[in-house]
């Protein structure tokens, strides 16, 4: 869990409180944001939490010449140096 970072938006004039359990990024924030407010969608990399779909919340990251994409039961990471793919499940 070295990566799980909580985050929350206080907006009760437009949201009552909700719980969006879904694996996101930091690259989702800007998008979020202009989500609630209205404003013109420019072509970001992220995706807006308000959009919470399994197909579209799929978080990147990279770590050590690592690249992977998180979905909601698996991990799968290449190996950039080394030129291994790998998979992991998790319930």
């Amino acid at each position: 869990h070295r990566f799980l970072i909580p985050a929350m938006i206080y907006y009760p004039a437009r949201f009552k409180h909700q719980k969006i359990n879904a694996v996101t990024s930091q690259r989702d924030i800007a998008p979020t944001v202009i989500d609630i407010i209205g404003g013109y969608q420019p072509s970001l990399t992220g995706v807006s939490w308000l959009k919470n779909d399994e197909k579209t919340l799929a978080p990147e990251f990279y770590i050590n010449s690592k690249i992977g994409v998180v979905s909601k039961d698996r991990i799968v990471v290449d190996d950039l140096i080394s030129k291994e793919a790998f998979c992991y499940e998790y319930k």
